[in-house]
C-alpha cells in the first residue's frame, strides 16, 4: 500500500516540475496575462510540448535500460577502466558481468512516471493545441 502512495507522490512531484518547466518556456515564448486566450493558449500549448519531449525522451531512455541494453556499453568502459589500472585479471567475462547486471535489475522493478508524465504533458499540448484552433479566428 505504501507503494502506491510513494508511486502517486513521485508522480505529483513530477507532474509539478512539469508544470513549472513548461510555465518557464511559455514565460520565455511571451506568455503574459495582457494576452488573449488564444495567445496564452499557443505560448502553453508550446511549452508543454518541449516539456513533454524532454519527459518521453527521459522515460524512453529508463525503458531501454531496464532491457539490458546499456549493459554491454557499461561492460566495455569498465573493462576498458580496468585494463588500464592492471586489474584485468580480477575483472568478469561479459557472460557473468551480464547475469549480474540481470539479477540487479530483477531485485529493481522499473517506474516509468516519468514517461506517464511525458504523455500527459502531451495530452495536454494536443488539448490547447485543439483550443487554439478553436479559439483562432
Amino acid at each position: 500500500m505504501a507503494s502506491k502512495h510513494k508511486k502517486r507522490f513521485r508522480l505529483l512531484i513530477q507532474l509539478g516540475v512539469a508544470a513549472l518547466i513548461a510555465l518557464a518556456v511559455a514565460l520565455i515564448q511571451g506568455l503574459s496575462l495582457r494576452d488573449p486566450v488564444v495567445e496564452s493558449c499557443r505560448h502553453l500549448c508550446d511549452g508543454f510540448f518541449i516539456t513533454s519531449v524532454i519527459y518521453i525522451s527521459l522515460g524512453g531512455l529508463v525503458f531501454i535500460s531496464t532491457t539490458g541494453f546499456f549493459d554491454m556499453f557499461s561492460y566495455g568502459v569498465k573493462s576498458l577502466a580496468a585494463y588500464f589500472t592492471q586489474r584485468d585479471k580480477d575483472f568478469p567475462h561479459f557472460y557473468d558481468f551480464k547475469c549480474e547486471q540481470d539479477a540487479k535489475r530483477q531485485d529493481k522493478p522499473a517506474s516509468y512516471t516519468v514517461l506517464y508524465v511525458g504523455l500527459i504533458c502531451l495530452a495536454l499540448s494536443f488539448l490547447l493545441l485543439a483550443l487554439f484552433n478553436h479559439l483562432s479566428p
